[in-house]
């Protein structure tokens, strides 16, 4: 089974817009996914590890809520592609 290659064509893709809708003359000019993921194992999976954020405000011992938010993001390795659903090999072997 061939290893599934969504994120660069999608990446291909927004590439060619974004250049398209900025100026002809910008220089040094760098489109990529953001969260990279390097696997140790090899084998299939996703490139990026989407960002979910949270915020929530916390309350004090005496029941009035927290001046500020707690802010945290939690970073999800996906087990199937998110374009076109195919599953990741979960070992990083040969199927």
């Amino acid at each position: 089974m061939s290893k599934c290659n969504c994120f660069e064509q999608t990446l291909k893709k927004i590439d060619a817009k974004i250049r398209e809708q900025i100026p002809d003359n910008a220089r040094d000019v760098s489109i990529d996914w953001e969260n990279r993921v390097f696997m140790f194992n090899g084998g299939d999976h996703s490139p990026v590890s989407p960002k979910v954020k949270l915020e929530y405000r916390k309350i004090k011992r005496d029941g009035e809520p927290a001046a500020s938010l707690t802010k945290d993001s939690i970073s999800i390795l996906p087990s199937y592609c998110m374009f076109c659903g195919r599953e990741y090999q979960k070992d990083g072997g040969e199927s």
